[in-house]
């Protein structure tokens, strides 16, 4: 059977994935957790999917998680962003009852944006709505090995035009460049 980013998840069932850390403006993250209809202009989450947190991933293993999630990104999302949406209005009701329903609708694939032995990224523009209306959001999710685990680096910004595209791609890219820097065995 071959490896499919939903066949990856469900290595890890019914288990939230670990936000290790988040970063945007505090006003902006306020207002929206508050259940504001502002989307956060530019944000970054890091995760590591819990079950996985103490797995020792082999350069192959990263490989073809590497490779399931190419997959994916250079194909349609549209069963795959349902997944997502629906795991995010969860954590969102969890973190805040009245927290704003997030639909995200008409993914648009943008393949990779870098691939390295230890480290690649893939993007992606949808469309995303809470109270308000849509705003078109460019995202990248990386994968890291670092330390023999598994990272995933999010990075999130409002979609204005390809100058968007072209941060998310080199920023997601020096990000990931920069968690395998400081963590070098």
């Amino acid at each position: 059977m071959a490896l499919t980013i939903e066949s990856f998840w469900k290595l890890w069932p019914q288990q939230p994935t670990g936000l290790l850390a988040h970063s945007s403006a505090r006003k902006t993250c306020i207002r929206f957790w508050r259940g504001g209809d502002t989307p956060l202009p530019r944000y970054a989450l890091v995760e590591i999917p819990r079950r996985a947190e103490f797995s020792e991933v082999d350069s192959a293993t990263y490989k073809t998680v590497a490779d399931a999630l190419a997959q994916q990104f250079g194909t349609s999302l549209d069963g795959t962003m349902k997944f997502y949406q629906d795991d995010l209005n969860r954590k969102l009701k969890e973190l805040n009852s009245e927290a704003a329903t997030i639909t995200m609708d008409k993914p648009l694939p943008l393949g990779a944006f870098f691939s390295k032995p230890d480290s690649a990224a893939f993007g992606m523009v949808m469309s995303v709505s809470a109270k308000g209306p849509a705003t078109k959001m460019v995202m990248a999710i990386g994968v890291v090995r670092a330390q023999n685990r598994i990272l995933l680096l999010y990075l999130y910004s409002v979609y204005k035009d390809d100058a968007s595209v072209q941060w998310v791609r080199e920023t997601s890219e020096k990000w990931a460049d920069a968690v395998l820097a400081a963590n070098k065995q």
